[in-house]
């Protein structure tokens, strides 16, 4: 297994290299477009996170984490809502100011987060676009950055300074960041995903009779959202203790974090990763 590793990643190796020496493609005038809009937009989110805090927003810092968190906590943490199992959540009891960590109080109705979150989502997007002008060739106008075939903890490549991954392909505000990114004329982009990789590969070299039956016999369901059975599907059901039929879009898209988060990083991944609490009766 190790030499087949060894060879798939020295066969990668040369063609990062080409892609740093190239640089990427990039779309000036949409950069320049974007930027605008989402000046605009910082401004607008600005004024009505002061206009929600009202007196207090003369000392609050918005771009400060802890600052918010002392707010969210002292002056805020009386605020909760009762959960599904019969206990009240209070802000008091958020551990960071995380969007995974209050993702409940934005789902029940608290707006003054939702602001938050979108101010601090436009203003981390600004400064990659600054990032974006900082880097771009003034000639070529393209995007030169650096790669690192093994950046991630999960073993993924990643693109630092500036970073390229995880554009989102919208923004909440109809913003379209990945329009920055164009293919120069007689070339196209083209989009690969290798559907669940980490997981399968870890099916193959754990010979798991579970999940190879899964990947290789993939079982139809009468389940309106998913036609097929996979090991999203499969992990969610267990989890909650339900048929795969019953399954649903945010239990999959939990489960899916949470398989992810223990591939890359075992248990604390799964925390990390979707926000999900582990219990302390639960081993894995």
């Amino acid at each position: 297994v190790r030499n087949k590793v060894a060879q798939l990643e020295f066969y990668l190796l040369p063609r990062l290299m080409i892609m740093e020496h190239n640089g990427i493609s990039v779309d000036a005038q949409n950069i320049d477009v974007a930027y605008g809009q989402l000046r605009a937009l910082e401004t607008r989110l600005k004024s009505e996170f002061f206009t929600a805090l009202g007196d207090k927003g003369r000392i609050i810092n918005p771009n400060s984490p802890k600052k918010m968190y002392a707010y969210l906590t002292d002056s805020l943490g009386h605020l909760g809502f009762l959960r599904p199992d019969g206990n009240w959540y209070y802000l008091s009891q958020i551990e960071t100011t995380d969007q995974d960590e209050t993702k409940e109080f934005i789902n029940k109705g608290f707006p003054l987060l939702d602001t938050f979150y979108n101010y601090k989502s436009t203003t981390g997007n600004i400064k990659r676009i600054e990032e974006f002008h900082a880097c771009k060739d003034k000639v070529s106008s393209r995007l030169y950055t650096s790669f690192k075939q093994w950046g991630a903890i999960s073993g993924r490549t990643s693109c630092p300074k500036p970073n390229l991954q995880n554009i989102k392909n919208s923004h909440k505000h109809g913003i379209n960041l990945r329009h920055m990114f164009n293919a120069p004329p007689g070339r196209k982009l083209v989009v690969v995903d290798y559907s669940q990789i980490q997981l399968v590969i870890i099916a193959e070299i754990s010979q798991d009779p579970v999940m190879l039956d899964i990947i290789n016999n993939p079982q139809p369901l009468n389940n309106p959202e998913f036609p097929l059975m996979d090991l999203h599907i499969a992990t969610a059901a267990t989890v909650n203790g339900i048929n795969a039929e019953f399954v649903t879009k945010l239990m999959r898209k939990e489960a899916k974090a949470a398989n992810f988060g223990l591939c890359n990083r075992g248990t604390t991944g799964i925390t990390t990763t979707s926000g999900v609490k582990l219990l302390k009766d639960v081993q894995i």
